[in-house]
């Protein structure tokens, strides 16, 4: 399946949207600059006025382990997607496309860092949310996910 990934989270947004449920995704890119901190790209991408809680090294393995886990959220009886948009095919396959980015990312980068914010963050989250940064040469993703009521 060749969908850009930009448009797989795009999908994905309006595929998962039900019942007091609401996705959001996406990835923020920065230049690469050599003797950049990890809070100096998160800044970069987010905003000046971002403020990191805490940041930990994560390995390509648990990055994607998170993200599937969260985009899989089931939800429920009050919140959550709708179930026959979860088993469709169509799910599956974009779930795929993300994975997939992530993987090839994650095999070019130097350094994969889980994130957590105290302030700006860009979306409201409630039910799950993550943030990674994954810097390579060449390129940095600051990518960023939540659902909320």
């Amino acid at each position: 399946m060749d969908i850009p990934i930009d448009k797989a989270l795009s999908d994905l947004e309006l595929l998962l949207h039900g019942w007091n449920y609401d996705v959001s995704l996406k990835i923020f890119r920065t230049p690469f600059v050599a003797d950049t901190t990890p809070e100096e790209y998160i800044r970069a991408s987010l905003g000046k006025g971002t403020v990191i809680g805490g940041l930990q090294d994560v390995d390509a393995a648990e990055l994607a382990a998170e993200v599937e886990t969260s985009l899989r959220y089931c939800g429920d009886q009050g919140h959550g997607p709708k179930q026959e948009a979860i088993r469709s095919p169509r799910f599956d396959d974009l779930v795929r496309v993300v994975l997939q980015h992530l993987e090839e990312e994650c095999q070019r980068s130097s350094a994969i860092f889980r994130f957590w914010l105290k302030e700006g963050h860009p979306f409201y989250p409630v039910f799950w949310d993550f943030a990674y940064l994954v810097v390579a040469t060449g390129s940095v993703e600051v990518f960023i996910g939540s659902s909320s009521d």
